[in-house]
């Protein structure tokens, strides 16, 4: 009687498979990429430290809720409108909200940056900041002359 040998398993057939379906992938996504032009694109992330911005250069102003935030808000909204016409970056403005302030000054706040075309601002716990980051394109164009 004639014995038979072990049959080994055959493992090799699905790992040429799978190297004969990676250059498909490599040639599709260098397709994708560079004939499609199709471009990847990335988020820039910034944080923002609400205790170390705020330097002596910033304009302060505490509401209190009492009567006399009304002239604060005006007055807020003047040298916010020069901030806002002014080339530096490193001046801003601080208003704080006591415990005792109304929503509707936080509300006025809003509607201030809004009705002066504020581009950057921050409202932070009790806290809301008006920054002159970016100074507008006509701006850049005034200089330039």
């Amino acid at each position: 009687m004639l014995k038979q040998k072990p049959r080994r398993k055959f493992l090799y057939p699905i790992g040429l498979l799978s190297l004969s379906i990676l250059p498909l992938l490599c040639l599709d996504s260098f397709y994708q990429q560079y004939l499609k032009k199709k471009s990847l694109y990335a988020l820039e992330v910034t944080y923002w430290d609400p205790l170390g911005s705020a330097n002596e250069k910033f304009t302060k102003i505490i509401l209190t809720g009492a009567e006399e935030d009304k002239i604060k808000l005006d007055y807020a909204q003047v040298a916010i409108r020069e901030l806002i016409h002014q080339k530096d970056t490193t001046r801003g403005m601080e208003l704080t909200f006591s415990d005792n302030a109304k929503y509707s000054s936080l509300v006025k706040l809003f509607d201030l940056c809004r009705v002066e075309n504020v581009r950057s601002y921050v409202n932070y716990q009790n806290k809301f900041w008006v920054f002159n980051l970016w100074p507008s394109e006509e701006q850049n164009r005034q200089v330039e002359f």
